[in-house]
């Protein structure tokens, strides 16, 4: 936030015995000293949030990718986002990343903030999902709150209720859905 005063007077910079850019420069060096203090302290935040263990302090090429993963979630909240968008966030992630993980996104939403959680794993979505939309070869399918799609669609659970749902969209042909129904 900047802050403007009505007078020059009881404007701090206007004491200074120094040019306007020397002014200027002292202001942004102080603002920055501001910044690196408040990432510092998000960092901390991420670090107890994300369970990233004690390797801030480590060489990145060393990591495994689980912790790579997590880095990466935490490049990416650093500044702390309204809305955060996943897509496949724990393809790859060993059992403890992947926990670190999901529970980061159950954690992070707020009153003003959102996470869009894209995913093949219907055991993520019932885990962490208020809202679903079911998409099936670029199209809304169905777009409801997990139990109202299983009920919707008589499933016990959301994977049987996806194929449940794309069969009776018309947009896939029978085998596909046939073995994913028999699965």
């Amino acid at each position: 936030m900047g802050e403007l005063s009505a007078s020059v007077r009881t404007d701090p910079l206007a004491q200074l015995d120094a040019t306007a850019q020397a002014a200027l420069v002292a202001r942004g060096e102080l603002r920055a000293r501001d910044l690196v203090e408040a990432a510092c302290a998000r960092i901390e935040a991420l670090d107890a949030l994300l369970d990233l263990g004690g390797v801030l302090d480590k060489r990145t090429d060393a990591y495994s990718t689980g912790m790579k993963q997590k880095i990466v979630v935490a490049r990416a909240v650093l500044h702390d986002p309204p809305v955060l968008f996943f897509d496949e966030a724990t393809s790859g992630l060993d059992v403890m990343a992947r926990r670190a993980v999901l529970d980061f996104c159950r954690a992070y939403p707020g009153e003003e903030r959102a996470v869009v959680y894209s995913t093949h794993v219907m055991g993520e979505v019932e885990e962490l999902c208020d809202r679903v939309a079911v998409l099936f070869r670029g199209r809304v399918v169905a777009d409801d709150t997990v139990a109202g799609l299983t009920a919707a669609a008589g499933a016990p659970d959301l994977e049987r209720a996806f194929f449940e749902l794309v069969r009776r969209s018309g947009l896939a042909d029978d085998a596909a859905v046939a073995a994913g129904v028999a699965a």
